[in-house]
């Protein structure tokens, strides 16, 4: 995991991000982790306890089950945030060889480009495999998305779920 996090192509992922002005720090666990499913907990029975697997392996990852891979909206911001710096930089191309704009960009891409290579070292989930996470992460929200839909556009979609049903 330490070649991975001074790669620069995964700084966003490994080492942060600046959203509306203020620098996300990701090299690091977000303790949100725990009070999430500490909600989930009270709507959902969960056989799986937080600290059961939070010792990282050799490879610096976590090994749980699928239904405790949610991401974050911190993490989920870091995928934005590097998508928008690959198209930038003109590395989005689509299958038809077409170089993409921000808008234009999908998940195909984002998994070809970001998540397959981040992931390809430790054979794990990006969930697993991101600095950020502190253990399991069960979801609290279930987004269903097309992989062929504009990532901006899910983004935009889930930060104003996120304004909508903002707790008081």
């Amino acid at each position: 995991m330490e070649a991975k996090t001074r790669d620069p192509r995964f700084y966003e992922l490994t080492q942060g991000y600046v959203y509306n002005g203020k620098w996300i720090n990701m090299s690091r666990p977000w303790q949100c982790t725990k009070t999430m499913y500490e909600k989930v907990k009270q709507w959902k029975k969960i056989d799986v306890k937080l600290g059961d697997e939070k010792e990282r392996g050799a490879d610096g990852t976590f090994n749980y089950p699928v239904e405790f891979r949610g991401l974050t909206i911190r993490q989920l911001r870091a995928v934005d945030s590097i998508t928008r710096r690959y198209a930038e930089e003109g590395k989005m191309i689509d299958r038809n060889r077409k170089q993409l704009d921000y808008e234009e960009v999908s998940l195909y891409e984002i998994n070809t480009y970001i998540i397959k290579p981040f992931t390809k070292v430790t054979k794990k989930s990006l969930v697993e495999a991101l600095p950020s996470t502190a253990g399991t992460q069960p979801p609290e929200w279930f987004t269903s998305h097309w992989w062929g839909e504009s990532f901006h556009c899910t983004m935009n979609c889930i930060e104003q779920f996120m304004k909508d049903f903002k707790e008081p």
